[in-house]
């Protein structure tokens, strides 16, 4: 998994599972808003299907499909 820009995060694997904390003094919560799945051609993200809540646990958990090598973009957000 590797950082992408703010909050957009990239990750290649199957079968395992993400959540997000705040760290340090930031209090704000944090949730999933989306999740792309995807890949790169000639060095560019091209984004694929667009996972939906079911698949992230209403945006509680980035989750891999077990079956599968896949590569996904998540995008985060903060909220009070």
């Amino acid at each position: 998994m590797t950082g992408d820009g703010p909050d957009r995060f990239l990750g290649v694997g199957r079968g395992f599972q993400v959540r997000f904390t705040p760290v340090g003094s930031d209090k704000r919560g944090v949730g999933i808003g989306t999740i792309d799945e995807g890949e790169f051609v000639d060095g560019k993200w091209v984004p694929g299907r667009r996972l939906n809540g079911d698949e992230n646990d209403q945006g509680a958990k980035w989750q891999f499909d077990g079956r599968k090598v896949v590569v996904e973009r998540v995008q985060l957000y903060r909220f009070e």
